[in-house]
């Protein structure tokens, strides 16, 4: 589940706010909105200096928001209360926070339904079961409009910490196995200069700066 989260985060435009110069008459109304922006990235970075984890979090803190949102207005209509109740905290664009929510849900029903050939309501597939998972917590976007409807409650979404469960060790190893040894080091580079960089790299001390419960 994290996985789609963060490959949804890679492949849309970032949905914290990004103002511009053109957009505003007064300098300190700029500057602060550009502090808001910085500040909200602080935030949900806390020190994991990683644009993905960062939109990871952003759409927890969106997700927290959706369980405050009425049960019988819709799947889309609570969408848009939760990222109208995070625009409140946070320096986002709703309508680009809307289009990752969207692109999540997208991907998340797609790999669920590509996980297991035989489709399993009992769910037996670990990957399928998570994703599945992922698609409630999201309030069943896989279904009709009429049939989101007849959801009375949330009984059926589960805890999102049952969902997202990584640690954020294993959040960096997939983001590293996410790229080609060309992406991480260079074309440039030659092979036996890597084995330089990874040596150097091993003797770094860890920075102490990003909480594995962040």
């Amino acid at each position: 589940a994290e996985a789609v989260v963060m490959a949804a985060a890679c492949s849309t435009a970032s949905p914290f706010a990004n103002p511009s110069r053109l957009g505003f008459q007064d300098p300190d109304e700029f500057t602060q909105h550009l502090a808001d922006t910085a500040e909200a990235w602080r935030f949900f970075d806390a020190g994991h200096f990683s644009e993905p984890i960062a939109l990871f979090r952003l759409f927890l803190g969106w997700l927290r928001r959706l369980k405050l949102t009425p049960v019988r207005s819709g799947t889309t209509k609570r969408w848009f209360r939760a990222t109208n109740m995070l625009q409140k905290d946070a320096a986002i664009d709703p309508s680009r926070m809307t289009a990752f929510v969207s692109f999540v849900a997208d991907v998340a029903i797609r790999c669920r339904d590509l996980c297991c050939s035989e489709r399993d309501e009992a769910l037996s597939c670990r990957v399928r079961r998570d994703l599945h998972g992922l698609v409630l917590l999201l309030r069943r976007p896989d279904k009709s409009r009429e049939e989101q409807r007849k959801l009375m409650d949330d009984d059926y979404v589960p805890d999102i910490g049952a969902i997202f469960r990584a640690s954020a060790s294993k959040l960096y190893a997939l983001l590293a196995a996410a790229f080609s040894e060309n992406l991480l080091t260079g074309s440039h580079i030659k092979s036996k200069d890597v084995d330089a960089m990874l040596d150097a790299l091993e003797m770094l001390e860890p920075s102490g700066l990003a909480s594995q419960d962040a």
